[in-house]
């Protein structure tokens, strides 16, 4: 009799397991998430993904090893990204929307829901597509002293799209990204899916934004919430920004 119980429980178990699943497939299938049977539908909801900051649904469209990555860090991601917009809004309502800060709120954005994510070229059995992350349009800078290794911590930035170490905190033209990636079919059904490289040093930026990044949301939500209570009290917001950013730098 006990070992019937077992039985049960355990088919029990694997039919809720396997009920969860179809449930989901079917919600993600719904919210317009499905699996990509074309080059286009891949980069579309992709880049949809992207956009709404549901990184756990976007790595339904990329290799494995990249998915995983998307996938560990999709709280952290999505919660640090919506930070970050709510902080840039609030400052271009205040009017104390400067080009330094407009910056930085870019560079510590794990992918900007702005990127340029289209189809290049397309074929049979491989496609292409083109990744372009275009750094805000700021004019000259009053304090460029603000972007360097002193007081900002590379590691916490692009966390999700930057494959290597080309960041130059010192060299503005190093904050564009571009990248080109294959596009091919997987799997039995050949699910199209989008061929990001993954490296060590991937992640282990992903691996410390999850570690860290309750820390920056904090500072931006701090700021967030002084700017919506007085924006008059926040004309060094610079100053400010870049004062917090260095000293959870410090504390990492």
């Amino acid at each position: 009799m006990r070992k019937l119980i077992i039985a049960v429980l355990l088919l029990g178990a694997a039919g809720g397991s396997y009920i969860y699943f179809i449930n989901t497939n079917l919600r993600d299938s719904l919210m317009g998430f499905g699996p990509a049977k074309t080059p286009d539908e891949c980069v579309t909801r992709f880049r949809k993904a992207i956009k709404d900051r549901k990184y756990d649904l976007a790595a339904k469209y990329v290799s494995d090893e990249y998915a995983e990555q998307l996938k560990k860090a999709a709280e952290a991601a999505k919660e640090l990204g919506e930070a970050l917009d709510n902080l840039t809004y609030r400052m271009e309502k205040a009017g104390v929307a400067t080009n330094e800060a407009k910056l930085l709120a870019y560079l510590f954005d794990p992918f900007p829901t702005n990127a340029e994510i289209n189809l290049d070229k397309t074929g049979e059995k491989e496609a292409i597509l083109d990744l372009k992350i275009t750094m805000p349009s700021v004019g000259t800078l009053k304090d460029s002293s603000q972007f360097n290794s002193n007081n900002l911590d590379g590691r916490m930035m692009r966390a999700l799209y930057r494959n290597n170490n080309s960041l130059n905190l010192g060299v503005m033209a190093t904050f564009n990204y571009n990248a080109k990636a294959k596009i091919i079919p997987q799997g039995e059904k050949e699910h199209w899916k989008i061929q990001y490289t993954v490296n060590s040093e991937m992640r282990t930026r992903v691996d410390f934004l999850i570690a860290n990044y309750k820390e920056y949301v904090n500072i931006f939500k701090k700021l967030s919430q002084e700017l919506k209570n007085d924006p008059g009290t926040k004309e060094n917001l610079n100053g400010e920004l870049s004062k917090l950013l260095s000293e959870v730098k410090r504390s990492s």
